[in-house]
């Protein structure tokens, strides 16, 4: 039996915090926030309406023909136990858009409390891990334990995850209703948590997307503190000793002869540009090797015809314990990835998708909308977002969430 609007809207909000939540817990938890989402979208029904709101969205149908693509693909994969993970990871590409495309639209206060429970837990998240480091630092004294994945070992993430945390609670902080002292303190807790992590990628989007906010601020005196906020702390970063600096100084190392060599010696290190353009390099010709332009290699032999590439170049694949060297390090590229698994069609999916999300995401009021869209869209140069549980998860919700909430978002009596 069909459950009322009363009962349904309220369920699919709170599973939602769930789901939200589980991803700073443990990723295989959001496979259960997923199920339960389901369990929620089935006991809703299925009217005519709510089928046509999500099995006639162009952004639905994208993320349908990206997982048909990642089917097809196991058909020309040789691993084909990989080529099935695979698959299995990226179930939640038809499903959450359909959930959450042809589910209620929340109020504002609704999309405000998913808001502040996001920032919340980010927020609660990185004090732990700073605790856990802080206590850390008192037994061996080392204060590298407070940068880059040392920092946020204890709770189990990544810095580059971290990073994409905090980024993305930033941007809700500056478009939420909070007070604007509560703004100010979580927004440079926030800042001063991404230095720490020290994520090229994501201090470089923090920039960019801090330039375009200072100068949409119609108060000059705001300008102007911001930007002298900006330009002192740049100054102290560079004129100090510090681990942030020292990230910053392996960009210096970036050899061009290193990056166009075709054999290396095992002792060779790489920055991390010269290492993502080696890897460029490698996918190129991986392609070329097996004829794979159109169609790809196959999901389940990308990731080993890659590692083959770099045991062959001579370059440093470990000592035969856990440390695996430079085979621990995937492409680094979703874009490249995704052309190498699927070939030039199923990168012009992942384009479309993309392209379909940002013509919601620019005629959005939603300022936040377009912010995050533009930090997937960037951040996929270095990472691989689609890959992970979390990466993938938090694309789909935000965007997902972004392209529903549309008539809340855009109405003229609400902020953005």
């Amino acid at each position: 039996m069909k459950l009322s609007k009363t009962i349904i809207e309220p369920l699919y909000f709170f599973v939602l915090c769930g789901t939200l939540v589980s991803l700073f817990v443990h990723p295989k938890l959001s496979s259960i926030g997923i199920i339960l989402l389901s369990l929620v979208w089935i006991a809703d029904g299925f009217t005519r309406e709510k089928v046509r709101a999500f099995a006639a969205h162009p952004f639905f149908i994208a993320c349908s023909l990206l997982f048909v693509s990642y089917l097809v693909s196991w058909l020309f994969s040789t691993d084909k136990a990989a080529a099935a993970f695979a698959i299995e990871k990226k179930l939640a590409l038809p499903l959450l858009p359909a959930i959450i495309l042809s589910m209620p639209v929340f109020t504002k206060k609704r999309l405000q409390q998913l808001s502040t429970l996001f920032i919340g837990a980010t927020v609660v998240t990185m004090l732990v891990a700073l605790l856990i480091s802080l206590y850390q630092y008192s037994i061996s004294g080392d204060v590298n334990g407070f940068f880059y994945h040392n920092l946020v070992s204890g709770v189990r993430l990544s810095a580059i995850t971290a990073s994409c945390f905090c980024l993305i609670s930033l941007v809700l902080v500056v478009h939420s209703t909070l007070g604007k002292r509560y703004r100010n303190i979580i927004g440079l807790f926030l800042i001063l948590c991404m230095l720490l992590l020290s994520s090229k990628m994501f201090l470089f989007l923090l920039f960019i997307l801090g330039f375009i906010y200072v100068f949409s601020l119609k108060v000059m005196r705001y300008r102007i503190i911001l930007l002298s906020g900006l330009i002192i702390g740049l100054l102290l970063i560079i004129t100090t000793s510090n681990p942030l600096k020292n990230r910053f100084a392996d960009i210096t190392k970036f050899n061009t002869e290193r990056v166009l060599a075709h054999q290396y010696k095992t002792e060779e290190y790489f920055d991390g540009l010269s290492m993502r353009l080696v890897y460029v390099r490698f996918s190129k010709e991986i392609i070329q090797e097996h004829h794979a332009f159109w169609l790809g290699v196959g999901t389940g032999d990308a990731e080993v015809l890659l590692q083959q590439k770099i045991t062959q170049s001579g370059m440093y694949t470990g000592n035969g314990t856990s440390d695996k060297g430079y085979l621990e390090y995937g492409f680094h590229n979703q874009y490249i990835q995704v052309w190498v698994q699927m070939g030039l069609l199923g990168l012009c999916i992942y384009l479309l998708l993309l392209g379909i999300a940002w013509i919601f995401a620019l005629r959005s009021t939603a300022k936040w909308f377009a912010a995050i869209l533009f930090i997937f869209s960037i951040g996929a140069l270095t990472d691989t977002w689609l890959e992970v549980q979390t990466g993938l998860m938090l694309f789909l919700l935000f965007i997902s969430l972004g392209i529903r909430q549309a008539p809340t978002l855009n109405s003229k009596q609400l902020s953005s």
